[in-house]
């Protein structure tokens, strides 16, 4: 690569942009657990397909929380059954001590190669790599809790559930034969910014219990153990392979992560109209209509384009038929052919779309007669 001529200062070439929106600590946290039932409630990221559709999300379309997401909620100060049918089985752990959230504990190791002529390392190779979660939720008369802490299944074998009704007398029991449920854990964070939340996700598609804590009540103790999870590969938890994501291959996945929320999207920001105002001009066959503006800046790798009229008087109409070429008539230009337009005098307007789906609307054409 070439090596420029002249520099930049410190300022100017960014090198001390920072934004405090990227830091992640506090704010709010939420577990959410259910049962694996292998492909039946597989949380994969996308499904087999040419190319590969979206398969599951925590967030709704709009990047907000779903609300269909657990299987029993609270009403009227009472603890009932979703009753959403479609509702996505989970339960909420409910709050945690002030220092006993979710912690992910990333167990990494590795091989040195080491050779006579140096001290310092010829070569390394990873030997192992896993994941561990735990946390430590308060509410232990939660029927939840009680059957995390004996390691007991939350459904039965068709996949109904068995967690005891809060309110209702019941025993569970740790049984002498050993259980090794397989869960499914999504850890939930939220952090409030003056744009709005921002939401991250983590989903671990296959978890066991390796570890409870000791417990005990007294005065100031909750009587709650700390509850800990190993994440296991998932053969139903696949992603497109994040180191060629263009390419629609799906590969397995030991868990992934989401990014969602109003905050989030502010980030990323809306495109920018920097140039004049477009230039609309009549086609050559009724209805038809060219319009060139100066490309927009920012909002993400890919913009969505939205060509709207207006004839004196008269709201604002979208263009069903506008074909966007970027690049023409010349560099930094997009024009669009416009067919369908209604005859008479019009002006003309484009609202850009960004990947993270913030618009920003151009200034109006010139008017224009069509004929």
């Amino acid at each position: 690569m070439t090596q420029p001529d002249t520099g930049t200062s410190w300022i100017d070439g960014g090198f001390g942009d920072t934004d405090n929106r990227f830091y992640a600590r506090g704010g709010l946290a939420a577990a959410l657990i259910r049962d694996n039932r292998g492909l039946a409630t597989s949380i994969a990221p996308y499904s087999a397909g040419s190319p590969p559709t979206p398969n599951w999300s925590p967030f709704a379309a709009d990047g907000q929380l779903r609300a269909d997401l657990f299987a029993m909620v609270r009403s009227g100060g009472q603890w009932v059954p979703n009753p959403n049918p479609n509702n996505q089985g989970f339960w909420l752990i409910g709050a945690f001590e002030d220092r006993g959230g979710p912690e992910r504990r990333p167990n990494v190791r590795h091989d040195d190669a080491m050779v006579l002529q140096s001290i310092f390392p010829f070569d390394s190779d990873l030997t192992q790599v896993g994941m561990t979660i735990q946390f430590n939720g308060v509410q232990m008369l939660s029927p939840l809790l009680r059957r995390l802490r004996m390691n007991l299944p939350l459904t039965d074998q068709a996949g109904n559930n068995i967690v005891e009704q809060p309110g209702t007398p019941y025993v569970v029991s740790r049984p002498v034969d050993d259980t090794e449920p397989d869960y499914q854990l999504i850890l939930l964070f939220a952090r409030q910014k003056a744009s709005g939340y921002i939401y991250t996700a983590e989903g671990y598609s296959l978890v066991r219990l390796d570890d409870i804590g000791n417990y005990r009540r007294d005065k100031t103790a909750s009587d709650s153990p700390n509850l800990g999870f190993t994440v296991l590969p998932d053969p139903y938890h696949v992603d497109i392979d994040p180191t060629d994501p263009t390419s629609g291959v799906l590969v397995p996945a030991l868990y992934s992560e989401w990014i969602g929320g109003d905050g989030w999207t502010q980030i990323g920001g809306a495109p920018v109209w920097l140039g004049p105002p477009p230039v609309a001009t009549d086609g050559a066959s009724a209805g038809d209509v060219t319009l060139v503006v100066e490309t927009p800046v920012g909002g993400g790798a890919s913009l969505t384009y939205t060509v709207q009229h207006q004839a004196p008087g008269a709201a604002w109409a979208t263009v069903a038929g506008a074909t966007a070429t970027p690049g023409t008539p010349s560099a930094g230009e997009t024009s669009f052919a416009l067919t369908g337009v209604p005859t008479g005098t019009q002006q003309f307007q484009v609202v850009a779309e960004g990947a993270n789906g913030a618009k920003q609307v151009s200034q109006y054409s010139n008017t224009v007669t069509v004929t």
